[in-house]
């Protein structure tokens, strides 16, 4: 004789035990496919009397469909069905189930290796040989409630997470529009300036603003909070705010550089300090005149000569550092004329690494500057050739790059709007 298809108990259970219970304290719900009635009828029995709810299926079709309607947390399924068999129910039943973890155990009289195997590649979590041992049964139905239950609370977890991360860039979004309104500068406008921001982080500690005297000089200012992100770009709202109210008051870029320093002695904590340079463009005159803390060098091209033909080097300390007392705030100048460019940089770009962790380097950039290019390529010529160095690597800082063609005409737009 076979057989029996389930190995008789040695007592009868009680109710479900707490391992056997959902979250909300109801039995595990245990959805039992087989096309032989008297076998499901058989499991039915087992599972009712260890408290659990049963919904019974004879196809993989009426699986599924159980399976839609009943919403089970566990499912028992028989491999070999006519028609649809449990590969396929399992198929099914993973697309219906999403990212909800349903385990799925195979209940099979198979004993060959690969086919259990099978079981468990075509979709199981587990499989049961026929006849069914009620111990093990039991054993493997708290295991995976157990599980189910750390699942659900790790994807609680993500889902909470999930929307925190929403809400925080929310968040940030609407502070961003804020910092995006404060330092707004009308200046950056103007048809002979061009400028690239590559933030590191969502804000951007790299400052840059432009802005016109009322006699008409252009005032460009580049800078870099140290770090990145928010706590490098908490500082550029009084910045912004005292660089374009004294601008548009006519203040020269020596007192514009004191007040600066002197409001950020006073908000900054200690470590954090703002590297900058200010220059002042007077093109009608063919002058120009830059202070430089602590960032990299403001060249020059020439575009009679096609290379570089001169540079500011920083002179001081960054801003934020020390008494504005003892800070040197004067300016140097030197003559320009039409067509040349003034490039200013932060150090993002020399500093910026390639998958080698190599950096493009302040030679290989001023290295564009001596190849001859026509004036009006150039800005794109430095693009091209520092994301052809970087690749595909993760940008490790906050990148900018700014070019101001010398043009008396666009030197005050305003001014040429209201003549």
């Amino acid at each position: 004789n076979a057989p029996p298809a389930i190995k008789p108990m040695a007592k009868p259970a009680d109710a479900a035990p707490a391992e056997m219970l959902t979250a909300t304290g109801q039995p595990l719900k245990i959805l039992v496919v087989d096309d032989e009635a008297v076998f499901r009828a058989l499991l039915q029995n087992l599972l009712e009397k260890m408290g659990l709810q049963v919904v019974a299926a004879g196809s993989g079709a009426e699986a599924v469909a159980s399976f839609m309607h009943e919403q089970p947390d566990m499912v028992l399924m028989d491999v070999m069905m006519p028609g649809m068999d449990g590969y396929q129910a399992t198929e099914y039943i993973r697309e219906l189930s999403g990212d909800s973890f349903i385990p799925i155990i195979f209940v099979t009289a198979m004993s060959d290796e690969n086919e259990l195997a099978l079981c468990v590649m075509r979709g199981g979590n587990d499989f049961l040989t026929k006849p069914i041992n009620p111990a093990v049964l039991r054993a493997k139905i708290e295991a995976f409630s157990q599980l189910r239950r750390l699942y659900k609370a790790v994807k609680s977890q993500r889902d909470e997470l999930a929307q925190h991360n929403r809400w925080l860039k929310r968040e940030y979004e609407i502070a961003e529009g804020v910092f995006a309104k404060v330092m707004h500068s009308g200046g950056l406008t103007s048809p002979n300036i061009k400028y690239m921001l590559s933030p590191q982080a969502i804000f951007n500690g790299d400052l840059l603003l432009a802005a016109y005297r009322p006699s008409g000089e252009l005032h460009l200012m580049l800078g870099d909070f140290t770090g990145h992100g928010l706590s490098a770009a908490i500082g550029t709202i009084p910045v912004a705010d005292i660089f374009n109210g004294m601008t548009a008051k006519g203040f020269p870029i020596p007192e514009i550089v004191a007040e600066i320093n002197q409001k950020l002695q006073r908000i900054l904590p200690r470590g954090l300090f703002f590297a900058a340079a200010l220059l002042e463009l007077d093109a009608k005159n063919h002058k120009l005149s830059a202070w430089v803390g602590g960032v990299p060098d403001i060249l020059i091209y020439g575009a009679e000569q096609k290379a570089l033909a001169g540079r500011f080097t920083s002179t001081s300390f960054p801003l934020g550092v020390m008494a504005t007392d003892q800070l040197d705030c004067h300016v140097e100048s030197i003559e320009v004329h039409p067509g040349d460019r003034i490039f200013l940089y932060t150090d993002g770009v020399p500093e910026a690494r390639n998958s080698e962790n190599a950096m493009f380097s302040q030679e290989r950039l001023e290295q564009c500057f001596n190849d001859g290019y026509e004036p009006s390529v150039l800005y794109e010529r430095i693009l091209w050739e520092l994301d052809q160095f970087r690749g595909a690597h993760e940008q490790s800082d906050d990148v900018t790059l700014i070019e101001v063609t010398v043009d008396p005409l666009a030197s005050n737009p305003q001014a040429n709007s209201n003549a």
